[in-house]
């Protein structure tokens, strides 16, 4: 990456080109308290004793102030002590608010001081990352009232000190003298020129959670100008189902089948001079299921000013309240000690709207001190509210005492065990006042950096902790600490022990399981392991369970269909107490360079997929009871299956990993069947018929209307049997084999067979017919066509996974007797070659802006330039023993140093994940030039522990060498290594999966990556890996 300052040169020279005139001042509003946020108080001296953030000091949307602006205000909340030698100052920071730069010359803002001796200052940080106090402004009488901080020479001296663009980093808040309460704020303003990429927005307007399938889907956004003269914009809105948004048209059972894939709507909108215009936009009756939006606004006279935003909201019937009365509890965590009363009362209501079970509070020891009791106290208005909606709460405890703790580290075990222990006891009083507080567990994840001592001393800590708690609060039950289980930073031995000592201290064994299904299998099962070789009988709690979404829609889809399966076959499990998805709203608006997307819900208050999937998972599973044998048995195809209270049965079912899944053939013997969706969409099956049912990669509710197990057809009385997958060299036809059975009596007449395979658009690419005598079984050949090379602007890469619907119909009657999902996967060919022919192996190119993933959201840091920046090819080849990648990465500036050896994809290098669907070995590997002559390749993941680690040159033979501007990588991987073997690859070749990144350090960190398919930075869930044949 090219130097930041001679980048600023270049922007300060090319001013007049990028930026609008100078004397056209423009006027952006970075925040507007509409969205219900919170600033962190970063920083707070000169309050009361006992005062903390969020109980007594924090900044954001307002219960008590009255509208001013639009339908929100904004609220900074303090209690400045009277007796203090220290500045009496708050400092807020939201990082929402710091994403905007620009060549300032002005701060804005409403403000009603309420009578109150303070005044306000900004930090601004500029180009260059550094920090800069403004001017600070003393608000008047109380009554709102416009207030500026001029940014200027004559009121500012040492704005010449400031190196434009700037963003504002902080908000301080000053007392003149000792005073309690709040102050309140409306529309702060950046005033300057901006890029014109930001002189529109588009943001969403609030009015509920859900919206109704029996009533038009009406939605709200507010469109900002902040340029000084009036614009005329066309706005525009295409809507997709949130399967068509993420290109999963293998969903199966669309939940809105009326509506088209890119319906659009558009309107023309005035929009005054520094001002907005609220529109609503009317979708019509929508059926159930969840949603995404494409919002697009252009200026008329100039296309450069425009905004986008993807939205994404959902149609569907709430819970209402608490439907679950026993465990396994469904719950959430939420960020209730960081928000202020307004974010705490919404997310509340949502809690409720779905049904949560139980809700994870963190309590930490500085927040709860009984030197000072208001700290005390701060909890109740936190606490009480889950108690008077039913929500069962588990509280976290985490963090040393201030008065316990040893050499400053508030992560160390207390120095006074027996102080700790009369410290448990008050907490455990304080809790047990509380019968909706049913657990506690004792500290989060132990066993890696959130804990600074050993397990002796975790388990001296934990017996001070247990007694004193137990002594005033013995129904309150306590967990182990939420471990991590396998972490590559755990502490050597810290996870075995945690589960296999000491039962007699705590209730339940608590963990945690961030990412795919496979994760949180592995983990689960690990725990049961080290409890029954200690002869421990416990039951387990997840107290954190989540999957990132990143900010795009695939995303959002994907983690709907992670959180299905993982609360499925938790629930499915006899010893789950209860389950924690973390969290409910995505949080990196407060936190800078928070990697969060985590949520349930967005930080603008829009429903991803995930929260619609969960109000139907909650409505489907509550009340149920694992069936102890299930009926279900299907190679390709996962299922749970559980018998509700109210006398149904509910199968979920999904794709095995790494699979597309296959049909169901159901013969429900009497009783309809009801087929739905994750999101609550689907069909009733009658009883009196056989069906086939697609089964993909997104799981589906099977709910039969009698306590009867759903009946499944076997292989010989199937009409129609074919592989639900086929890999392909998308250079080449490919064959489908299929076999076809007559299962009509013996004396029936032979009977023709019309064979059609369909593609994704319904057209005809292979046909076969056959006549088949009663009870014959006949194995036919399709060969499907090579597939039309993509369009050139979708870039280089032509593999993709192809759909098509298999037809079987009896010629005689012209009647459908069975239709079967079949998958085609493109695959890379991966063929016999030496390291110097591998340059005429096909090539993987990563340069299209769709391949960047931004990691930094620092208004200071240039966003990726295009192919000079960062690209890469790929090529794939194999030799007798082993597998070799070549990759050519192009980057204008090679960072790779201060990163120890596991870590270096922190920096500039390449990470690579390959699978074996023959015996599920999983391997995923780095490779970087450290220091710019060490080649270092490092395993993080493999099928044998022992191979995890630093790979010797010897047993992995790489070289990594840096050629002006590229860095060209040979990494020769064994067989072995890579859970292969030459005798098992047949002569047709032999499927595997893998993905590659490449990672960008531009000298401030990692700042992005570039990736071709998925699997590895933000998941490793290998469903999303590619595909490749091995020849």
């Amino acid at each position: 990456m090219k130097k930041i300052a001679p980048l600023l040169t270049l922007l300060l020279c090319m001013c007049s080109a990028l930026f609008a005139a100078a004397d056209n001042r423009q006027r952006v509003i970075i925040a507007d308290f509409e969205d219900v946020g919170t600033w962190r108080a970063a920083h707070h001296t000169g309050q009361k004793p006992g005062v903390w953030f969020s109980g007594g000091t924090w900044m954001g949307t307002s219960l008590a102030a009255p509208a001013f602006a639009d339908d929100r205000s904004g609220e900074l909340r303090f209690a400045f002590a009277e007796h203090t030698d220290k500045p009496r100052v708050v400092v807020y920071r939201r990082e929402k608010m710091s994403r905007m730069s620009g060549f300032l010359d002005g701060i804005e803002f409403d403000a009603d001081s309420r009578g109150h001796p303070v005044r306000l200052r900004f930090v601004l940080l500029d180009s260059t990352r550094k920090s800069h106090w403004t001017p600070a402004v003393r608000l008047g009488e109380a009554g709102w009232r416009r207030y500026r901080v001029t940014l200027d020479a004559a009121n500012w001296p040492d704005v010449s000190k400031v190196k434009f663009p700037a963003s504002v980093e902080q908000v301080i808040l000053e007392a003149e003298a000792a005073c309690e309460g709040s102050v309140f704020m409306d529309d702060l303003a950046l005033t300057g020129t901006f890029p014109r990429k930001n002189q529109l927005s588009v943001t969403p307007v609030y009015s509920t959670i859900n919206y109704d399938p029996d009533r038009p889907v009406t939605i709200g956004y507010r469109v900002r100008n902040a340029r000084p003269e009036p614009l005329t914009v066309t706005f525009s809105a295409s809507l997709r189902t949130a399967a068509d948004a993420a290109g999963d048209t293998g969903f199966p059972a669309a939940s809105a089948p009326g509506v088209p894939s890119g319906a659009t709507l558009t309107r023309t909108l005035d929009l005054p001079a520094h001002g907005q215009t609220r529109v609503s936009l009317d979708f019509g009756i929508l059926p159930l299921g969840a949603y995404s939006v494409r919002l697009q606004a252009e200026a008329s006279n100039d296309k450069r000013i425009a905004a986008d935003y993807d939205d994404s909201f959902g149609v569907f019937v709430p819970n209402g309240s608490r439907l679950n009365t026993r465990p396994m509890w469904f719950g959430v965590q939420d960020t209730t000690p960081w928000n202020n009363p307004a974010e705490n009362a919404l997310h509340l209501d949502w809690m409720r709207a779905i049904g949560i079970d139980i809700n994870r509070l963190g309590i930490s020891g500085h927040r709860f001190m009984p030197e000072a009791p208001a700290s005390i106290e701060a909890w109740r208005p936190l606490i009480e509210p889950f108690e008077k909606a039913g929500i069962y709460s588990v509280v976290l405890f985490g963090d040393t005492p201030p008065s316990l703790i040893r050499n400053g580290d508030y992560r160390q075990p207390p120095g006074d065990l027996a102080a700790f222990q009369d410290y448990a006891a008050g907490l455990g009083r304080f809790l047990g006042e509380y019968p909706h507080i049913r657990y506690l567990e004792f500290w989060n994840e132990p066993d890696i950096d959130f804990y600074h001592g050993t397990l002796d001393e975790y388990w001296a800590m934990l017996a001070a902790f247990s007694r004193g708690f137990r002594s005033t609060a013995p129904q309150i039950r306590i967990t182990t600490g939420g471990a991590t289980v396998s972490h590559p930073r755990e502490k050597p031995g810290f996870n075995q022990g945690l589960y296999s000592q000491h039962g007699d201290l705590y209730d339940l064994a608590a963990f945690h399981s961030h990412g795919p299904l496979s994760n949180y299998t592995t983990r689960h099962r690990q725990v049961e392991t080290w409890l029954a070789g200690a002869g421990l009988e416990k039951r387990l709690a997840n107290t954190e369970s989540g999957e990132r979404s990143a900010y795009e829609p695939r995303g959002y889809f994907e983690q709907a269909v992670t959180l299905v399966k993982k609360l499925a076959w938790s629930k499915s499990r006899p010893n789950s107490e209860f389950h924690i998805w973390f969290t409910l709203q995505d949080y990196w608006d407060m936190d800078t360079e928070a990697d969060d997307s985590f949520g349930l819900i967005t930080s603008d208050n829009r429903a991803k997929p995930s929260l619609v999937a969960y109000n139907e998972l909650i409505r489907q599973l509550a009340n149920t009871t694992p069936a102890s044998q299930p009926s279900f048995r299907q190679p390709g195809i996962d299922a749970c299956e559980f018998l509700r209270d109210d006398g149904k049965r509910v199968l979920v079912c999904w794709a095995s990993d790494g699979g597309s899944g296959g049909a169901l053939w159901i013969r429900p013997g009497g009783q309809p069947v009801q087929k739905i969706d994750i999101f609550g969409g689907g069909e009733t099956l009658p009883g009196d018929t056989d069906h086939v049912v697609a089964v993909g990669k997104t799981p589906l509710y099977l709910v039969s209307t009698g306590p009867a197990p759903l009946a499944f057809l076997t292989p010989d009385q199937r009409e129609l049997d074919a592989p639900a997958e086929i890999f392909r060299d998308a250079a080449a036809p490919a064959s489908l084999a299929v076999t076809v059975r007559n299962t009509a009596a013996a004396d029936s007449a032979a009977a023709p067979r019309l064979l059609t395979l369909r593609d994704a658009a319904g057209a005809v690419v292979a046909t076969g017919k056959r006549v088949v005598a009663p009870g014959a079984t006949e194995r036919m050949t399709l060969t499907l066509p090579v597939p039309p090379a993509a369009p050139a602007s979708s870039g280089p890469d032509t593999l993709q996974t192809r759909r098509y619907t298999l037809e079987l119909a009896d010629v005689a009657t012209n009647k459908t007797l069975a239709v079967l999902p079949v998958v085609a996967h493109d695959s890379y060919p991966v063929a016999r070659a030496s390291a110097t022919a591998g340059a005429n192996a096909p090539v993987l190119v990563l340069r299209m802006a769709g391949d960047v993933t931004e990691l930094t959201f620092d208004p200071t840091i240039p966003a990726w330039r295009g192919p000079d920046d960062l690209s890469a090819e790929a090529r794939i080849i194999r030799d007798a023993d082993a597998v070799v990648f070549l990759v050519d990465v192009t980057d204008d500036k090679h960072v790779q140093s201060g990163h120890p050896d596991s870590e270096v994809w922190r920096a500039d290098s390449v990470q690579i994940a390959f699978y074996n669907p023959a015996n599920a070995a999983h391997t995923l590997f780095d490779a970087a030039l450290v220091d710019g002559n060490r080649p270092v390749v490092w395993c993080h993941r493999n099928a044998d522990p022992a191979r995890r680690g630093l790979w010797a040159p010897a047993d992995v033979p790489r070289t990594v060498r840096r050629e002006g501007n590229h860095t060209r990588y040979e990494i020769r991987v064994p067989f072995a290594l890579l859970g292969l073997a030459a005798a098992d690859i047949p002569p047709e070749g032999l499927p595997v999966r893998f993905s590659f990144l490449v990672n960008e350090d531009d000298g401030q960190g990692r700042v992005r990556w570039i990736r071709w398919r998925g699997g590895l930075g933000d998941n490793e869930d290998i469903s999303r890996l590619g595909h490749a044949i091995l020849k």
